[in-house]
Formats: structure tokens, C-alpha cells, sequence
């Protein structure tokens, strides 16, 4: 969260600089917060769909040492 609060404190300074009105640079960053909540979560989506890196299941390796079976 302080991340998040950073990240829109920056948004609206800089959105001051430019505009000189703190009324556009408020409404620039409070619709910035919405906007990268939605952002956020497409990307997150989109990345889900990615496999690299992660590892495929495979069957269990059958053993074949006896260890653990049952007495006959």
C-alpha cells in the first residue's frame, strides 16, 4: 500500500507540475488509482497464461526398489 500511495503521490505532483492546477492534477491521480487497480489485475491475468518457468507435472516415478511394501 505505501507503494501504491507513492506511486500516486508522484502522479499527482508531477500532474501539478505540468497542468499548474491542483483541481486537474486530484482528478488525474485519484482516477490514476482505478485505472491501475484494472491495469494490474489484466496483466496479472495475461501473465498467468505464460509458462515459462514453470514446471510440468509429471507422473509420479513408479518405485521399484521394494522399499516400503508390504511383507508377502
Amino acid at each position: 500500500m505505501s507503494w501504491r500511495a507513492l506511486g500516486s503521490i508522484d502522479t499527482f505532483v508531477l500532474s501539478y507540475l505540468f497542468t499548474g492546477s491542483a483541481k486537474s492534477a486530484g482528478a488525474i491521480a485519484g482516477t490514476e488509482v482505478f485505472t491501475k487497480i484494472v491495469l494490474f489485475y489484466f496483466h496479472e491475468r495475461a501473465w498467468s497464461l505464460v509458462r515459462w518457468g514453470h514446471r510440468v507435472d509429471e507422473p509420479a516415478a513408479r518405485d521399484q526398489s521394494d522399499e516400503g511394501a508390504a511383507p508377502v
